[in-house]
């Protein structure tokens, strides 16, 4: 299970890369969609074109025609609030050299597939084409490696044929219905589509028989689509999809992070208040002061307590010095009086157990 696809990703590494995110502390605040739209609309000039976008995939195009480092850092922002915990499958497009343009329909089909249900539904459908996906290799025959990147990796092959069976390889009459034997071995969906075109002029005799022999043969072992047209294709596909996620029991994704302990995060604070009024009516005030200690790690901060740093302080802590327990997520407020005359720096310490061993750490908080 992972959040990003891979232009959230590419996206995210350039704007890393060229200058400081904020990591989309504005636009995590927004509960769904329609909050991020009203604030880009209510700031047209600050993300400029990004209330138009719809899905993530115009957010990284309209980005990519901008070029300045403050626009990638505004995407990026906005594409953090867009992200959430997905199932991904890897889908493969499996077929002979003369399926070029079907090739193309079942990716775009793909792609149009995430844009329309990937949040709602959790799942991200990944393409695989060897042409464009595979990493090159030595050591075996090149259908080999194919089939190892390809089809070992994958949990959905959509297979199509033209006017051609494709080129023999050393276990097979050609790649492709290795490719298929092989997904079928390890009990995937496979899904196989012949095209019903008019054949070209040039149509090799011999390749096309051997399609048509290959389609007898394969037809007695389950159900075969045809297309006419690349549109009827993607409806095949879109059909194939849903019938696929209905079957398979992909459960609640889940987002897996490394243990990270206890985390505090400290932020002092303070507030004026009246204490009480002179003769002449007018209002004294007071300043409160007291520091807020957050535990945003994943574990329980026992024994907790907290003490000013150094020989000569100016900051004070005055809240109730008896071990506590700050919970996950929890806040404690800590109340402190500042001196005058102290020359050391406000520090805070917290001391605390963490799996039994004693732990502590120091925050600056002038």
């Amino acid at each position: 299970m992972v959040e990003p696809t891979t232009p959230f990703a590419s996206l995210i590494m350039t704007a890393s890369s060229r200058c400081q995110c904020s990591g989309g502390a504005v636009w995590t605040r927004a509960r769904d969609d329609s909050q991020v739209l009203q604030t880009l609309r209510r700031s047209p000039g600050r993300y400029r074109g990004m209330s138009a976008c719809r899905t993530s995939s115009e957010v990284v195009s309209l980005v990519g025609a901008w070029r300045s480092p403050l626009s990638y850092v505004r995407a990026v922002d906005y594409l953090v609030s867009m992200s959430y915990v997905a199932n991904v499958l890897r889908v493969m497009i499996a077929s002979p050299s003369d399926t070029t343009e079907a090739r193309d329909a079942v990716e775009v089909a793909v792609h149009g597939w995430n844009d329309a249900n990937a949040r709602n539904k959790q799942v991200i459908l990944q393409p695989w084409r060897w042409e464009t996906s595979s990493v090159p290799q030595l050591g075996e025959n090149p259908q080999s490696l194919i089939n190892a990147q390809g089809v070992d990796d994958s949990d959905v092959v959509f297979a199509l044929f033209g006017s051609r069976l494709g080129s023999p390889t050393p276990g097979a009459v050609s790649g492709t219905v290795e490719e298929i034997e092989r997904a079928v071995e390890q009990g995937k969906p496979v899904h196989l589509y012949f095209s019903t075109a008019p054949l070209p002029n040039d149509v090799d005799t011999v390749q096309l028989e051997g399609l048509r022999a290959f389609k007898e043969q394969i037809r007695e072992r389950g159900l075969l689509g045809e297309f006419s047209n690349t549109p009827q294709l993607a409806h095949e596909v879109w059909k194939a999809i849903e019938y696929d996620i209905s079957r398979l029991d992909l459960g609640v994704p889940t987002l897996n992070r490394p243990a990270n302990g206890v985390r505090f995060q400290v932020q002092p604070q303070q507030e004026r208040e009246i204490t009480d009024y002179d003769k002449k009516g007018k209002p004294r005030y007071k300043t409160r002061h007291w520091i807020e200690v957050t535990n945003t790690g994943d574990e329980d901060a026992e024994g907790v307590s907290f003490e000013s740093v150094g020989a000569d302080p100016s900051m004070l802590v005055v809240s109730d010095s008896t071990p506590t327990v700050i919970h996950t997520g929890q806040t404690r407020r800590v109340v402190v009086d500042h001196l005058l005359g102290g020359g050391d720096p406000d520090i805070l310490r917290i001391h605390w157990l963490e799996d039994g061993e004693a732990k502590q750490q120091e925050f600056h908080v002038g």
